[in-house]
């Protein structure tokens, strides 16, 4: 475009310094009659143009506004996926400790079981003894 510009211009000066009167009027006219049909041309071209931008720039905040809410959205998701994995990790916790404190209550009650076990089954033989005893004595005196 800047081409024809420079060429119409410079068929202004031609016209300008051949001027010899109302001939050279007439084609300083006909010159700046055309510099100003092709500047209200690319006038036009420029602003269609500039229409064309200003609904690209407005589609893009459009999509950016968007991407910015999902963000805020996988943010949030992202939140609460964490709390609810800190909160199993405490419950899995919770568990261990109360599985620790029952295994060491067993091995403690155990390692005392098979002592218990066995004082009282003396225990028991003694009452049967003492039982058969009794029985012997209660049947003499029948």
């Amino acid at each position: 475009w800047g081409g024809k510009v420079a060429a119409q211009v410079l068929s202004l000066k031609t016209a300008i310094l051949a001027s010899d009167g109302a001939a050279g009027v007439e084609a300083m006219s006909g010159t700046v009659s055309k510099l100003l049909e092709g500047i209200a041309t690319r006038v036009g071209e420029i602003d269609v143009q500039v229409s064309k931008l200003a609904g690209e720039v407005s589609s893009t905040k459009t999509k950016l506004s968007e991407w910015e809410e999902k963000m805020v959205l996988l943010g949030s998701a992202q939140d609460k996926a964490v709390n609810a994995m800190n909160s199993a990790n405490l419950v899995r916790q919770d568990l261990a400790g109360v599985h620790k404190v029952r295994q060491q209550t067993y091995d403690d009650h155990h390692a005392t079981f098979e002592d218990d076990v066995a004082s009282l089954a003396r225990s028991a033989a003694a009452v049967a003894t003492i039982n058969t005893k009794v029985d012997a004595v209660v049947a003499s005196c029948a």
